[in-house]
């Protein structure tokens, strides 16, 4: 060894072996088909892990059109009862008009059928007894008249009214307010048949609603409640 060379040392690196260079990496490779500590090989357990992403994709989308379903049913309903009222409207103001007609007549009836015969007073007095429980039969009513016991109450009381009706006959006398009021009574009457037939569609298309499944679950949740017809 001449005096001017140095010595050439390769240093020694832990966990390589003498020669290797200290640049110099090893590479490690993974067969993914190779068996798994847990069982099954590597390329399945990256299916199984898509397999359930796609699940909770599938579980958000369900979740998504339950919603969507939910809110839509819901709305139906809310409109469905508010037609309902809505058609109740008329109903009221036919239930007025004839209400006031009536009292006209009981009060245009009361001097010519007290000396006609004495059974007419009680008949007199039972007719404004009725038209007094059908007037609050329908104040009530006007206040809920999406509530199937108010509609019901309604509708027993018009039948009383009817009823009394029936058993006061009532003279066609000229000279007096009677003949007139019978031809008001009898337009008002075919009004109010008209809209009680619109009110009742409503209820019923309504009511309808409510009992399909699986809206009448959401209903339930929600309080809707069936309606009553008149």
């Amino acid at each position: 060894m001449q005096p001017d060379e140095t010595p050439c040392v390769t240093p020694l690196v832990a966990g390589r072996a003498p020669g290797r260079s200290v640049g110099h990496e090893e590479a490690h490779f993974v067969d993914l088909g190779g068996p798994h500590p847990l069982g099954g090989s590597a390329d399945v357990l990256v299916g199984r892990g898509a397999d359930m992403t796609n699940s909770e994709i599938a579980v958000w989308v369900g979740a998504v059109a339950l919603l969507f379903w939910g809110v839509g049913a819901y709305n139906r309903l809310v409109r469905l009862r508010g037609d309902l009222v809505q058609r109740f409207g008329p109903v009221d103001e036919q239930f007025r008009q004839r209400h006031a007609l009536l009292l006209q007549q009981l009060d245009a009836l009361a001097p010519v059928l007290a000396s006609a015969s004495a059974q007419a007073a009680p008949r007199l007095d039972a007719l404004r007894a009725a038209c007094l429980q059908a007037e609050g039969a329908c104040t009530h009513a006007r206040l809920h008249p999406g509530a199937a016991g108010a509609i019901t109450s309604l509708r027993l009381a018009e039948e009383i009214l009817t009823d009394s009706r029936a058993r006061l006959p009532v003279p066609t006398i000229a000279g007096t307010a009677l003949p007139e009021l019978r031809v008001q009574l009898a337009a008002t009457d075919t009004t109010l048949a008209f809209a009680r037939r619109q009110f009742n569609e409503s209820v019923e298309v309504y009511n309808h609603a409510i009992r399909q499944f699986p809206t009448r679950l959401l209903a339930g949740l929600f309080g809707f409640r069936a309606g009553g017809t008149l």
